[in-house]
């Protein structure tokens, strides 16, 4: 099977942010077959994060450093896990993460968000 175009992706990514304003659109696994312009494509398009580090599973990616800099040629800057875009760490008070890695919403923000 082909590899998926380039645009089909670029397309895709737009689509998902019109229908899930609010959501992370992450590029992932195989990004480093794009080029540095594509993805930036990726991102005026709505993609709001990437993973990061040399290998993902069995699949190549691209170095922090080297993603790094690429952000700081766009104007942008990596956020930590569990970091707001002022770069303030959420609260743990509110989340909390449990063993399998999922964050999940403790008690007291369940009741400060009245649900």
């Amino acid at each position: 099977m082909p590899p998926v175009a380039v645009h089909t992706v670029i397309r895709t990514i737009a689509t998902a942010r019109i229908v899930m304003p609010k959501t992370i659109i992450r590029l992932a696994a195989g990004r480093h077959t794009f080029t540095e312009t594509e993805q930036a494509m990726a991102f005026m398009a709505g993609a709001n994060a990437i993973f990061t580090g040399e290998q993902m599973l069995t699949t190549p990616c691209s170095g922090w450093d080297e993603d790094k800099a690429m952000l700081g040629r766009w104007g942008l800057r990596g956020l930590r896990s569990f970091e707001d875009a002022e770069g303030h760490k959420v609260d743990e008070q509110f989340v909390k993460v449990e063993e399998d890695g999922q964050a999940v919403l403790t008690e007291a923000a369940r009741k400060e968000l009245g649900a």
